[in-house]
This record gives C-alpha cells, sequence and structure tokens, in this order.
C-alpha cells in the first residue's frame, strides 16, 4: 500500500471518530436526560477533549514535516490551537468554581491572542504553481473582504449587539471576534482558490472549515448572550467543539503529492472576491441605511481598504509591465543575435542546407545549396520541394531500386528522401539526383532528420542537408574499375601459380621430400586464402555499386539448408563440432545462391568459434510474416557493446586472432549486405559465455501462406548424433566470412 493510501485511511478513521464525538457531546448536552449542571459539564469536557485532540493531531504533523515553510506553518496553527485550549480551560474553571464568567475576561484574552499566529501560519503555507501575488496582497485582499462581510454582518445582525455593549474594552473584544474570524475565513478560502492542486487541499479546505466553526460559534454566542436564553447558549458549544476537531482533522490530511497551477476559473474568482464583497457590503449598507457612528466608521473603512487595493493592484500590474517589456526587449536582441549567428553558420558550411515547412514547400536554403542547384534563394523559397528538386528521376540512383525496379525513369514518391523526412523517417546519406534549374541532374547524398509533430499533430516540417555527389561517384568508378583491373591482373598470374604448385604437391614433375611438400602445402593455403580475399573484395564492390544481380524466386528452405550443412560436415567433424537441423517450415522468395552464401558464412563463423565438443543448430520458422533463419552456436558468445560492429567491414572481435581463426573480416558485412538487398535484416543476440544467435529474416514465398508440410526437419547433417538443445542467445566472435564460393566450398571465415 502507498504512504498516500495509508494516511487518507488514517484520515477517514479520524473524520469517523470526530464526527462520533461530536455526536455523542451534541446528545449528551442537549438530551433530555441531562439537566443543566451536566449539561455544562458535558460541553466543558467535550470542548477540552477536542482542544486536546486537535493539538496534538496539529504537533504530530509539525514532527512528521520537513524543515520548511509548511513545518513553520503548522507550528503557527499549533501555537494558537494552545491559545485556544488555555482560552477554554480558563472558561471551564469559572464553570467548576460556579463563579459567573466577567466580560471581557482572561479568557477572552487568549481567544483573542490565538487569531495572529494562526493568520501568520496561514499566510506561510506553500500554495501552487504559477501563484504571481505576493502574500501582503492575499493579505490585503482578504482584509478587504473580511471588512465587506463585517460591515453586513453589523448591519444585518450584530448591530443590536454592539449598541447594547457601549463603548470602551468590552465593545472592542467585542469587536475584535467576528473581524479576526472573518479574516481568517478569507484568508483561507483566498489560498483554497490559489492551491491549484488536482482536487481541492484538503488542509486548507478544513482549516477554512475549522475557522468558519469559530466564527458561527463567536456570532451565535453574542446573539444569545443578548437574547439571555440559556438552552440557546449550550447550542453555541457545538461548533465550539466541532472547530477544534475539524482544525486536527486538517492536520491529519495528507498534502498533495505535487502542487499544481491554479484553474482559471479559480484565479478569476480570487481576483474578483474582494471587488464582489465590497459591492455587496455597500448594496447592503444602500438598502438597510445606516450612516451613523460605527456603521458609517465601517463603511468608510471598506471604501478606503478598496481603494488602497486598487492602488496596489495599478503599481503593481504597471511594475510587472516594465518588468515583461524589459524581458522581452531583452529576448528579442538575444533572439536576433542567436538569429545572425545561425544564418552566418548556415552560409558558412559547403553543403547544402534546405528548409521544408509542414507542406513540404522550401522556406529557406543557404547559399552553398542554392549554387549546387544553379539557382538562388529567392527563386527556391516556396517553391514545392519533391517536384521541383526530384520529381523525376532514374533508379538508377537508388542502389535498391535499380536491383528491383525496371530501367527507365520513375516517379516514385516513397523514394523521395524529402516526403520521407517530412513523414517522420530519418534518412541517412540516401543518394538522390536533386533537378537543377537548367534541367539537368545534380547527384547528391541526403540527409536528414524526421520531423516531429507540433501541436495539434501537425508537422513542423524537416531540415534537410545535402551535398554533391559527383566527385564521390567519380571516385567510386575510379575504385570499381581499380579493384577490377588489379583483381584481373592478380587472378591471371595467381592461376598458374596455384596450377604449378597443384603439380608440385600432385609429384607430377617428381617426388619431393617431405620437407618440401610442407612448404607447398603451405603455399597451396596461401594460394588459396588470396583467392578468397579477391573474391571477397569484388562481391563488396558490386554489392556497394549495385552491380550484383539477384535471381529472386521461391524455394523451400529446407532443402537449401541441407545443402549447407551437408557441405560443411567435414569441416565440422574434423573440429569434433556436431551440425544439427532444428524445424524448417518456411518457402522463401530469395536468389537460392546468396541465401546458401549467407547461410554457410554463419555457419561456417559458428563452426569456427565452437570450441571441439560443441553443437551447431540451424532453424528457419515463419514469424511476423517473414521467414527468420537463426544460426546458434555454444562458443563463447559476443559482449553486448560488440554486437554492432562484428557487421563492419574488416573488424574482427579479437584483431590479435586474426592469424590462428584465418579470417578477413568482410564475410559478415557482405552477409548483411546481401540479406538487406534481398529485402531482410540481419543481427545477432548473445551473452558472453553462453553462446551466440546470428538471425537473419528474409521473405516469405509468394504462395507461402502456411508452413511447408514435413519440412520441419530439413535435413540435418549426416553424422550428428547429439540432441538439440535451446541455447542462450549469443554471438561468436566476429569479423569476416569468405564469401563467392558454391556451398561444398571450404569453411568461411570471420
Amino acid at each position: 500500500m502507498r504512504a498516500d493510501d495509508e494516511g487518507w485511511r488514517l484520515f477517514r478513521w479520524a473524520a469517523a471518530a470526530a464526527g462520533t464525538v461530536l455526536v455523542v457531546a451534541t446528545a449528551l448536552m442537549l438530551g433530555p436526560w441531562s439537566g443543566p449542571d451536566r449539561a455544562w459539564i458535558a460541553a466543558d469536557a467535550a470542548t477540552m477533549l477536542a482542544d486536546l485532540v486537535a493539538v496534538a493531531a496539529v504537533a504530530l504533523r509539525v514532527r512528521r514535516s520537513r524543515p520548511g515553510p509548511a513545518r513553520r506553518a503548522w507550528g503557527l496553527v499549533l501555537v494558537a490551537l494552545v491559545a485556544y485550549a488555555v482560552a477554554d480551560g480558563v472558561w471551564t474553571a469559572y464553570d467548576i468554581a460556579s463563579t459567573p464568567v466577567p466580560y471581557p475576561s482572561v479568557a477572552d484574552l487568549f481567544y483573542l491572542l490565538a487569531a495572529p499566529p494562526a493568520l501568520a501560519g496561514l499566510l506561510l503555507f506553500p500554495v501552487g504553481r504559477g501563484v504571481a501575488v505576493s502574500r501582503a496582497r492575499v493579505l490585503l485582499d482578504s482584509a478587504v473582504v473580511c471588512c465587506a462581510v463585517v460591515l453586513v454582518a453589523f448591519m444585518v445582525l450584530l448591530r443590536d449587539v454592539f449598541s447594547s455593549l457601549g463603548s470602551g474594552l468590552g465593545a472592542a473584544v467585542n469587536a475584535g471576534y467576528p473581524v479576526l474570524d472573518v479574516l481568517l475565513v478569507c484568508v483561507a478560502s483566498l489560498l483554497l482558490l490559489r492551491g491549484g492542486a488536482a482536487r481541492p487541499r484538503a488542509d486548507l479546505a478544513l482549516l477554512g472549515l475549522g475557522f468558519i466553526c469559530y466564527a458561527v460559534a463567536d456570532s451565535a454566542f453574542a446573539l444569545v448572550t443578548l437574547d439571555g436564553s440559556y438552552e440557546s447558549m449550550l447550542l453555541t458549544d457545538v461548533p465550539y467543539i466541532a472547530a477544534p476537531l475539524v482544525l486536527g482533522l486538517a492536520a491529519l490530511a495528507p498534502p498533495p503529492e505535487q502542487p499544481g497551477t491554479p484553474s482559471a476559473r479559480a484565479r478569476l474568482l480570487s481576483a474578483a472576491a474582494p471587488d464582489l464583497a465590497v459591492l455587496g457590503a455597500l448594496a447592503t449598507t444602500l438598502a438597510v441605511g445606516g450612516s451613523e457612528g460605527a456603521s458609517a466608521r465601517l463603511v468608510l473603512l471598506v471604501v478606503v481598504l478598496a481603494v488602497v487595493r486598487q492602488v496596489w493592484l495599478g503599481w503593481e500590474n504597471h511594475r510587472l509591465r516594465v518588468g515583461l517589456e524589459q524581458r522581452v526587449a531583452e529576448r528579442t536582441e538575444e533572439n536576433l543575435a542567436l538569429t545572425a549567428r545561425h544564418v552566418h553558420l548556415l552560409e558558412s558550411v559547403g553543403e547544402g542546407i534546405l528548409g521544408l515547412d509542414a507542406d513540404g514547400r522550401i522556406d529557406f536554403v543557404n547559399d552553398a545549396g542554392a549554387r549546387m542547384l544553379g539557382s538562388t534563394a529567392a527563386a527556391l523559397v516556396g517553391a514545392p520541394a519533391c517536384p521541383r528538386l526530384h520529381g523525376v528521376h532514374a533508379a538508377a540512383e537508388h542502389p535498391v531500386a535499380a536491383a528491383t525496379a525496371a530501367p527507365g525513369p520513375v516517379v516514385d514518391e516513397p523514394l523521395c528522401a524529402l516526403d520521407a523526412a517530412l513523414g517522420g523517417r530519418a534518412v541517412r546519406d540516401a543518394e538522390h539526383g536533386f533537378r537543377r534549374s537548367d534541367g539537368s541532374v545534380l547527384p547528391v547524398e541526403i540527409t536528414a532528420d524526421g520531423a516531429r509533430p507540433g501541436p495539434g499533430g501537425r508537422g513542423r516540417g524537416a531540415v534537410v542537408v545535402f551535398r554533391d555527389a559527383t566527385e564521390r561517384r567519380a571516385a567510386d568508378r575510379l575504385k570499381s574499375e581499380f579493384i577490377s583491373v588489379v583483381s584481373h591482373e592478380l587472378r591471371t598470374p595467381l592461376t598458374s601459380i596455384h596450377g604449378a604448385l597443384h603439380l608440385l604437391h600432385d609429384g607430377d614433375v617428381g617426388e619431393l621430400s617431405p620437407a618440401a611438400e610442407r612448404v607447398v602445402d603451405v603455399a597451396l593455403r596461401g594460394t588459396d586464402r588470396l583467392t578468397r580475399l579477391i573474391n571477397d573484395i569484388l562481391v563488396v564492390d558490386r554489392l556497394e555499386s549495385g552491380r550484383l544481380p539477384l535471381d529472386l524466386a521461391d524455394h523451400d528452405a529446407a532443402p537449401l539448408v541441407a545443402g549447407v550443412l551437408a557441405a560443411l560436415e567435414p569441416v565440422a567433424d574434423a573440429a569434433g563440432i556436431a551440425l544439427e537441423a532444428g524445424p524448417v517450415e518456411a518457402r522463401v522468395r530469395v536468389d537460392a545462391d546468396r541465401f546458401t552464401q549467407v547461410l554457410t558464412n554463419l555457419v561456417g563463423n559458428a563452426v569456427k568459434f565452437t570450441p571441439r565438443g560443441g553443437l551447431v543448430r540451424v532453424e528457419a520458422v515463419v514469424r511476423d510474416r517473414a521467414a527468420e533463419v537463426s544460426v546458434t552456436d555454444t562458443g563463447p558468445g559476443i559482449p553486448r557493446e560488440a554486437q554492432e560492429t562484428v557487421f563492419e567491414r574488416f573488424r574482427q572481435l579479437d584483431e590479435s586472432d586474426v592469424r590462428q581463426r584465418d579470417g578477413s573480416g568482410l564475410g559478415l558485412a557482405i552477409s548483411r549486405s546481401l540479406v538487406e538487398h534481398q529485402g531482410g535484416r540481419i543481427w545477432v543476440d548473445s551473452e558472453p559465455g553462453h553462446g551466440a544467435s546470428f538471425r537473419f529474416t528474409v521473405p516469405l514465398a509468394a504462395s507461402a501462406s502456411a508452413p511447408v508440410p514435413g519440412a520441419s526437419e530439413g535435413g540435418a547433417a549426416g553424422g550428428s548424433t547429439q540432441d538439440s538443445a535451446e541455447h542462450p542467445a549469443g554471438g561468436p566472435a566476429a569479423g569476416g566470412a569468405g564469401v563467392g564460393r558454391t556451398a561444398a566450398s571450404p569453411a568461411p571465415v570471420r
């Protein structure tokens, strides 16, 4: 149970107990079974009990409160309750002694002395956020409302009471009661309106209710004193008993967890309350009449306080307006300086920068961008971005589109990076062609963050950065030509060297000594490794340039998986590793050779990095409308921070282990490119020490509405006798695998 729930449960129990005490005390005082003496004893006992309970509850609240304004406020309320308790004790002593209570008495002194600390405590209470008025303003507003209410009460109810007391100390004390009571109620009410909590502040509301009880009791006591009714005087003890009980409940009410902001209605009501009270008081005076003595002085006091309040408001509004104007001027100057700085930065960069509004129109372009597009900023601003810049572009400008679309011009909005950015998607180094003013197409690379929604869900637009890709494309062509030439020039002598070494190894030119055979074996392995490295480099180049053809067709995954496991079985047996096929229940649309190439890389890596006696398991299942292929091993695993970098080119998890593992660091990078070009994705799940699970997805075949029957165990590799077991997700230490070979080629390297 949360602390606030526990606090409210305690509060409800305390409220029930307080209500019970009040009902029992009222019954003992006013019931037919109680005589006059018993009634007074019950009233005094109940009042003292209520005072002690309230003092204990507020003392507990002070003890539990953290140091700060709230604790000081409750401390002052505690002082006020102690003064009330002393006054009630003096009154009870007079009753016990059967001595008439003089007026004014020591009890009246303590009753009146309780008001100042109570008032100070209320003004110290923390209220909600956004309360711009000062505590002095709250006190002034409360004083205006208080005097207006006292004026109305005097004109309607208390005029006879004051006139019967005449002048002097008695009249002053009698006037002090309603003024202080109403002032406390007004302050509590205004603070409650400005409390700003999600629901009304129970503590402030109960404090106000407690002071209302005191105000009602004091007014009723004055009236029954004037009337001289003994029985009615007992009725005034009921609110005297209720008041401290309610104040004690206020101390037990849990405070709000966080102060809120007052609602507009609450702010309006708290601001208008003094004016409404003054109007009501003056209207009552005109209706009832009374320009003599005390009533005239009260009217004058109300008018003076109202004028002082208006002057205060005028000065405060003037001060706020001057401060606001100064802040606006400062912020305007700061914004102008910041804008000038940003414009200077944008104009200084060498890349083009476009600003797009929510409707996809150009609302900013820097000088570099305008020069690249062969235009001026003034001519570009306001134009629709996508139709103006690349409404028509060649499919060859987008590698994925080039692999899947027919040749020729394409008008395909999803390929527009500007639309993608406006739609909320991030764009990173997307290759497109921007149409220049002369009609030529400028190859560019685009980077943009997705537009974020503004107020009401409407987009805010986007910022697009683009750079001229002409030189990079020329460099890529030169690199591709260089790689092709170098690879061809290397392959020709390498083939001759490889053939000559095979002749030596097979003894076609004579028997070799054992030492010579070892040297020839080392040379043959070196030429094989060099051949694989050349093939890997060629595949990487073709993938980057989009020149790697894909023969997409529908295939059952089971035979493809079985072929890979059968081809790698000799390598696994030599390493003491068991190969196993789990469920293979998918029919996929892939390039069979490239699918086999990826799977060969992953299984070969798993075999290489799994210790002797381990297990490599392959599965292919349908998940989320795609085929998910997993290769799980029982190797050392991959640290979390390296699970993304293993797919980078020439990256090995342990660079010092390259010679032992015989890897180039290209295999996983090539595998990722092949998977992505076939419409899937690849990733690794791993926990160090608990093996690895490399997973990739490929599209399902068009006819694959259900798993292929009878393909659940698609061809486990022969000789694999170990039972399968699920292993925690994890990944082997990584680098790259040799690719560009058939399933029967040697195990790739990571």
